[in-house]
């Protein structure tokens, strides 16, 4: 099983966290929220469909785009004050190798994206 994992720090309350967090995922992925404080986002849309056959103009092919199983990325918070949080971000995925390590690390870099994006624009617009 391939994994990755990141910590965030940031200066949010650990409810504000969780919203600007609520606010991040609505494109994410289906979530799943499995403790208070600790969500599971499972990727929907990665259409995993490694060799299968496309009919074109020029005949018949074989597609082979789409090689990676869907991930599975978790989400908790820990709080630090009352104007600290922690983020845990750990992506996994079934499978070994360089192709699966990859796209781990790629799932987890967009979610952390996302949060530092609504963290950002949480923080604007409630300062």
């Amino acid at each position: 099983m391939s994994r990755a994992n990141e910590t965030l720090t940031v200066n949010l309350s650990y409810d504000n966290a969780i919203m600007a967090f609520r606010r991040a995922s609505q494109m994410l992925g289906t979530i799943r929220e499995l403790d208070n404080g600790c969500f599971q986002i499972k990727e929907s849309d990665n259409g995993y469909s490694a060799f299968s056959l496309t009919r074109g103009v020029f005949g018949t092919g074989i597609t082979t785009n789409k090689i990676t199983n869907p991930a599975t990325v978790e989400v908790s918070f820990e709080k630090i004050s009352d104007y600290k949080t922690n983020i845990y971000i750990e992506a996994s995925c079934f499978g070994f190798g360089p192709i699966q390590g990859n796209h781990c690390k790629s799932k987890l870099a967009t979610v952390k994206s996302a949060i530092l994006v609504a963290v950002d624009e949480y923080s604007v617009k409630f300062i």
